[in-house]
């Protein structure tokens, strides 16, 4: 066989067509779909996905998801994961501790006595509080406090308390510029103190939202059950989240005797976590969380999970913060003794996450449809990116939020159903066979040209011997 001849079966192996591109999508190639709502007055629309798409898409970075027009056409898009916080605050900083000067306020003595007064300085500042002392310390109905150093921020107030007997008090805290008008900023807290199976249980904490206001006010809501304060210390907290978190109600499946696994049902970005125990019951263990249900298992850290029913209130451990980028399932492993049996009282899991925004280029004929949930899509199918929404110029105008409408979601649709969830078989990979193919008939052509060329020597030799 001719070196032409070899060329030519090389060219034709390498011709070897890998199939075509995947075909245009429609929706039917996907499970589920969603119709998809939009202010028309606005050139991008946006919405909030749903936990269905979580928990139906194949991709844990949501890759099977498409946004459709009327007509068919695949319409350009973006996922955006708000940040877990706002931008930074530039004065104070996040973490600065601040010590607050305490003024306690006295109701007026049923027999006389001292009466409440306080006065404010030339720079704002609290310089007394009482004409006298008061009677007895029940008759000590609130605190003022100056908080001019926590202007413009949130702020984490624990309260010193002289001890006291197992108590759960209630209290607001009120905000103001002059200590005559008063603004709620906590309509209801507690504050607990509480020894339980040789525990203390303490929560002596809570945030709030300073603005503008120069003074706050601790007002006791049960004044005869109020503890003495001896103090009062502010952490500046960073700036609140832009929206609140969505949050999961799971339900437990017992994995041992000491163990809880949560299922979510899809990957979400976790940012907080609360063990719901039953009231008057109390855990300590450590939470862990993983994509999968066989690990590798994260740790959390340890804490002790409680709800108690005391006084006509439910006091329960508060939410743990954390973030992932991406999480399914959450383990719960006792520490402390305790034994979970199916059917007894379980605690269930708060799962709060932050769920992504989907952006649309309202560039199509409406009505839209989001559609999501299909093995076969793959992430080169995906249109092109689409860009951050550009600058309005300069002025009021400027803002880029004023170009997103927001949409709304409407009713689940089935459109291809669940048998475009099933796994599909990892397609044959036609290049790397043809280019094998190629390397091979080069061999093999080698090899044939190598034989034929050790034969015309041995002829060659036949023909020259005596």
């Amino acid at each position: 066989m001719s070196g032409a001849r070899w060329l030519c079966c090389a060219a034709l192996v390498s011709c070897v067509a890998a199939p075509d591109a995947a075909e245009d999508l429609s929706p039917e190639d996907f499970a589920l779909g969603l119709p998809l709502t939009h202010d028309a007055a606005r050139p991008y629309v946006a919405v909030t996905l749903p936990p269905l798409v979580y928990r139906t898409v194949t991709s844990p970075a949501l890759a099977d998801l498409r946004v459709f027009d009327a007509d068919g056409n695949v319409m350009r898009h973006a996922l955006v994961l708000p940040p877990a916080r706002a931008a930074q605050a530039a004065s104070p900083q996040d973490g600065d501790v601040h010590h607050l000067p305490l003024f306690p306020v006295y109701a007026t003595p049923p027999r006389g006595g001292a009466t409440t007064r306080l006065e404010i300085a030339a720079d704002g500042s609290l310089v007394a509080s009482s004409a006298g002392p008061p009677d007895v310390p029940s008759d000590v109905t609130a605190y003022v406090l100056d908080a001019a150093a926590l202007r413009s921020t949130r702020a984490r107030l624990t309260l010193a308390a002289a001890p006291s007997a197992d108590s759960v008090v209630p209290y607001a805290v009120d905000g103001s510029d002059d200590l005559v008008t008063w603004t709620p900023l906590v309509a209801r807290a507690r504050l607990v103190r509480l020894a339980h199976a040789g525990r203390a249980i303490v929560r002596d904490h809570v945030d709030v939202d300073v603005g503008q206001r120069r003074y706050l006010r601790l007002r006791w809501l049960a004044p005869a059950q109020a503890p003495r304060l001896e103090g009062v210390v502010a952490r500046v907290l960073p700036p609140p989240v832009d929206r609140p978190l969505e949050a999961l109600e799971l339900a437990p499946e017992v994995a041992g005797a000491d163990t809880l696994v949560f299922d979510a049902g899809g990957h979400f970005a976790l940012r907080e976590l609360a063990l719901e125990a039953v009231p008057n019951q109390l855990f300590t263990g450590r939470l862990e969380t993983a994509t999968s249900d066989d690990g590798p298992w994260r740790r959390l850290g340890e804490d002790t999970w409680f709800a108690f029913d005391v006084a006509g209130e439910t006091v329960r451990t508060p939410p743990q913060a954390n973030a992932a980028a991406r999480v399914r399932y959450v383990r719960f492993v006792a520490s402390d003794g305790s034994r979970f049996v199916d059917g007894g009282p379980l605690p269930a899991l708060r799962f709060g996450y932050r769920a992504h925004e989907l952006r649309v280029l309202a560039g199509g004929r409406p009505p839209y449809l989001l559609a999501f949930g299909s093995s076969a899509v793959q992430r080169a199918d995906a249109p092109p990116p689409l860009p951050a929404p550009p600058g309005t110029g300069s002025g009021p105008g400027n803002d880029t939020a004023a170009l997103i409408g927001t949409g709304s979601l409407g009713a689940p649709r089935t459109l291809g159903g669940t048998a475009r969830l099933a796994p599909v078989p990892e397609p044959l990979p036609w290049r790397r066979i043809a280019l094998w193919g190629v390397l091979v008939a080069g061999v093999a052509g080698i090899g044939v040209l190598v034989w034929r060329l050790l034969r015309e020597l041995e002829r060659d030799d036949g023909a020259t011997r005596p």
